[in-house]
């Protein structure tokens, strides 16, 4: 019998806020609620930034009426998503800039030097930060970010490095926040091999970490602070990232050793270490380690094919239409199209080849809306059954799971991964009906 017979799940993604509370007493849903996650603030140098106080709004906003409907609710638990970074001042805990999201891409411009910082850290730290932090340098790793931050003189003496998950503890009231060693490693500031903080990796940049207020390392069931929201003093625990949580959610790695994240962002994991140039390793929820292919185009990618055909229909006088064709797609037709869609249309994705997105193959009279929809869901969907063959090159797993919110958007999604990969995807029945708050309760559950 748990001590607590209701918990909060709350899930930070990159779109979404969304949250359940939940009744160990009564195995199901009580409530549940979402919102938009907040804007972002697109600047003309590559930026990409949220106001940090939009975040603690917006959970203000989702809680308040939960909170007052379920007055007995003492723990929440958390998952974010992975790879931003904020600043703030270790006296007041005040920021000192905004969230920057994983998909600012300030570091792969021209400085005030007239040198690009990515290219800089991948001319000499390529191999180091692959070895400690366990994955390849791109634009939008807060490590990338500090280090163009530091090169264009925009740091402080002395300050704290938060994730989203720990500015919302401070925030809330925790003068000392956690987060899960998952979270940490997503910033590319922890060294996996020595699982800590990385006084190494932190010098390469030009910053001593001892001038650095870092967020404690707490493990999976213990709290990582105590927030006050509403006028509620809530427990927090979990701290881990979105990818994490939903790993675990579907029951990764006992249901099947491969998995398929299909979301905004995505990726394929592997729970054996094959590692190899072209993979990076992760850390599971249990601090295990996972081969991966992150960064895989997908529903940022996709969206902007889909911004740009809704914008033609929209301005003849119709309506948007993507995802309904897109989601009417046969498998027949997605397994007989052509894979002539380069859905590379971001600098930090897997495979950008420094020109962006592209079309091809288009013949006069063999070319139609949904001829071009259908390839756009072929060249998607093999990115994954490529990045299979990479994890799994000996094809040594028959199955995979699959998890993320764009794996539900079409029913032709599995069976043409089934079909390409010669693998079988399982199904996974959702109890709160998002993998990530699953993982949530799951971690709950095991605490």
């Amino acid at each position: 019998m748990h001590l607590n017979t209701k918990v909060l799940l709350v899930d930070f993604g990159a779109s979404r806020i969304k949250c359940v509370v939940w009744s160990f007493t009564e195995a199901r849903s009580l409530d549940a609620a979402e919102c938009s996650a907040p804007t972002p603030i697109i600047g003309s140098k590559g930026e990409v930034e949220i106001l940090a106080e939009d975040y603690w709004t917006a959970l203000e906003t989702i809680l308040d009426d939960l909170l007052q409907r379920h007055t007995d609710l003492l723990q929440l638990w958390l998952c974010v998503e992975m790879h931003g970074i904020l600043l703030a001042d270790i006296k007041s805990n005040r920021p000192i800039n905004n969230y920057i999201s994983w998909r600012d891409e300030r570091a792969s411009k021209l400085g005030q030097d007239q040198q690009v910082t990515l290219d800089l850290l991948q001319n000499g730290m390529t191999e180091k930060f692959r070895k400690l932090a366990g994955m390849k340098l791109r634009s939008g790793l807060p490590f990338v970010t500090l280090a163009h931050l530091h090169r264009e003189d925009e740091l402080p003496p002395a300050f704290r490095i938060l994730t989203l998950a720990d500015w919302l503890l401070l925030r809330g009231g925790e003068p000392d926040p956690g987060i899960h060693a998952s979270l940490a490693a997503g910033t590319g500031l922890y060294s996996i091999e020595e699982q800590k903080w990385s006084a190494e990796l932190f010098s390469s940049i030009g910053i001593d970490i001892e001038t650095v207020t870092l967020p404690r390392i707490i493990n999976t069931g213990k709290a990582i602070g105590t927030i006050k929201i509403c006028n509620r003093d809530l427990q927090v625990f979990g701290g881990v990232g979105d990818m994490q949580a939903a790993a675990h959610g579907i029951g990764f790695p006992l249901k099947s050793e491969l998995l398929l994240n299909l979301g905004t962002g995505s990726q394929v994991l592997a729970a054996h270490n094959t590692y190899a140039d072209s993979l990076e390793l992760r850390l599971s929820v249990n601090n295990d380690l996972l081969t991966a292919i992150t960064h895989i185009p997908s529903g940022r990618a996709l969206n902007v094919y889909a911004d740009f055909i809704d914008e033609c229909a929209i301005s003849g006088g119709g309506t948007a239409i993507f995802w309904s064709q897109f989601s009417s797609l046969t498998t027949e037709e997605v397994l007989n199209a052509e894979q002539t869609i380069d859905l590379n249309v971001f600098e930090a994705s897997w495979r950008f080849n420094g020109t962006g997105g592209a079309v091809t193959g288009i013949q006069e009279g063999n070319y139609s809306l949904r001829s071009m929809m259908a390839n756009i869901a072929k060249s998607w969907l093999m990115q994954y059954v490529e990045a299979l063959s990479l994890v799994d090159p000996d094809h040594q797993k028959d199955t995979y799971l699959l998890a993320g919110g764009l794996a539900k958007r079409a029913k032709f999604v599995m069976p043409v991964i089934n079909t390409l990969s010669v693998r079988q995807g399982l199904p996974c029945a959702s109890l709160t009906g998002e993998e990530t708050l699953d993982g949530l309760l799951a971690m709950a559950d095991e605490a």
